[in-house]
């Protein structure tokens, strides 16, 4: 059944089939990802011992100055 129509909202249920992590930046910078939604993002001055509350796919060399990241499914 269509639980939404009521609202007149649109809404995205993934079915699991997205791959994608959190992350924890051990070491301040900058951090360039490519998320689950295919866009690729620079995130500027992320700060050390933050949780990146974005389900990432990539993490790119080249445009990400922070370091020590570690990927949590």
């Amino acid at each position: 059944a269509n639980i939404f129509a009521a609202s007149g909202k649109a809404y995205e249920i993934y079915g699991g089939d997205q791959e994608g992590a959190v992350l924890y930046i051990g070491t301040a910078g900058n951090l360039k990802v490519t998320t689950v939604a295919g866009d690729e993002v620079t995130f500027q001055g992320i700060n050390t011992g933050a949780f990146f509350p974005v389900h990432v796919k990539k993490v790119w060399a080249t445009g990400t100055s922070a370091s020590n990241i570690i990927a949590l499914w």
